[in-house]
């Protein structure tokens, strides 16, 4: 409406350049996603390394505790909360670039400068449908951290959860705005070959001649950023051109095409958002001012190297094996010894950043308001916070005459144990 004007008399005129100008205030919602879901995700991270820490259970790997343990110290439970919160920064480092082209845009625009609306749109789409995607999955996975406390919901657990699983569909399903992102990518491909200019976000498809080269990288040389965004880049450009040359060489019709290539663009356009989010979080510590705490730049240089080597090796990564793969019939692009040495780099990582899961989460300065979970509190209290919450529930407020027995025990659940009531 701010692009339209209704006179007294009846005439109607509008901006000529209305669906364009229209089209961005979706891309404002869709752009303030990516942000808004991965501080939900941190919040379920959060709480569920807490609860990780107070949690006692079990003797340890093979009984080897003379006590139990905090379960924080089974690999299973450590790797999976600490490559998520590294991937939680990664993506808040991801958002705020893609709110700084958003705001660009909207600069450019109210000079009547539209040329940046394409690229802001394939950012948005492919932002917002990978960071949805990976907070959903993630909190689900928080939940399941917590064991059977994660599921009552007083954990807070259950209705972050169901908050963020909507993510997935709303602002445009993840699957259509993966295709957006890569039509604008195949775009780009077919400016690159008609000898046109290309933009900034996509420059790596001309950085390099040949992406198949297997990686010559060894040792402690995968924790080189410039190692790490190599191997990301060459992925995002083996998967964009492969994509590409299936869907343009075709034989069939142009629809059918698409169609039969359709997951093969989806994971071309996933590893370019991934390329595009590791490249945020090593630009963002890179231009950190020289008098930041080195020990800080330490432990994000950390969190960085752990979410990209993880990500690589994770049993629930998406479309992992297009790390490996090459064209043709080359050589795969890690080796069995690069792709170990990974995992002994990741297991270093997770080593040296357990000491640092509470203050990663803590940084995240979330009130036990916000988090709302008897789990997740601040206090680390999670047993005696249990019991008061329950406490407080109408139904424990008053005993059953004098058997002691809560009330509502007698009037609803006992009567289904004995099998007097239905359901």
């Amino acid at each position: 409406m701010a692009h339209s004007q209704l006179t007294s008399d009846g005439t109607f005129t509008k901006d000529p350049l209305r669906a364009k100008l229209s089209y961005s205030v979706m891309l404002l919602v869709r752009g303030r996603m990516p942000s808004v879901f991965t501080v939900q995700l941190a919040q379920a991270l959060t709480i569920a390394t807490r609860y990780s820490v107070v949690r006692q259970q079990g003797l340890g790997p093979a009984d080897a505790f003379a006590t139990e343990g905090s379960i924080l110290h089974y690999k299973h439970q450590h790797f999976r909360l600490l490559s998520l919160i590294a991937k939680t920064y990664a993506m808040f480092f991801g958002s705020r670039v893609c709110d700084e082209q958003y705001n660009k845009l909207r600069e450019m625009q109210s000079k009547n400068d539209h040329s940046l609306l394409p690229a802001v749109h394939a950012l948005t789409a492919g932002m917002k449908a990978y960071v949805t995607s990976e907070a959903a999955d993630g909190a689900e996975d928080a939940r399941k951290l917590c064991g059977g406390h994660g599921y009552m919901s007083i954990s807070g657990l259950p209705d972050i959860v169901g908050a963020l699983v909507g993510g997935a569909t709303f602002e445009g399903e993840n699957y259509v705005l993966w295709q957006q992102l890569g039509r604008h990518l195949l775009k780009q491909l077919d400016r690159l070959q008609d000898g046109e200019p290309i933009e900034p976000h996509v420059q790596y498809l001309t950085d390099i001649e040949d992406p198949n080269l297997p990686c010559c990288a060894s040792a402690t040389q995968f924790l080189d950023p410039k190692v790490q965004l190599a191997i990301y880049r060459d992925r995002a450009h083996r998967m964009v051109v492969k994509a590409h040359s299936a869907i343009r060489a075709s034989s069939k019709l142009p629809a059918d095409a698409w169609n039969e290539h359709m997951m093969l663009l989806i994971s071309a356009s996933r590893a370019h958002i991934e390329y595009f989010i590791l490249k945020s979080f090593t630009d963002f510590i890179s231009s950190l001012s020289d008098s930041t705490c080195n020990y800080l730049r330490i432990v994000l240089n950390r969190m960085r190297s752990l979410y990209a080597l993880s990500t690589i090796i994770n049993p629930r990564t998406v479309d992992a094996v297009s790390f490996i793969e090459t064209a043709d019939e080359r050589s795969p692009y890690f080796t069995s010894q690069q792709l170990d040495t990974i995992r002994h780099l990741v297991n270093g990582l997770l080593d040296q950043l357990l000491p640092e899961a509470v203050a990663l989460t803590d940084a995240w300065d979330f009130s036990d308001a916000s988090l709302c979970s008897a789990l997740g509190m601040y206090d680390g209290n999670v047993y005696e916070n249990i019991m008061r919450w329950v406490e407080q529930l109408p139904i424990n407020q008053k005993a059953w005459q004098n058997a002691g027995v809560q009330q509502g025990w007698k009037k609803w659940v006992d009567p289904i144990l004995k099998r007097e009531a239905k359901l």
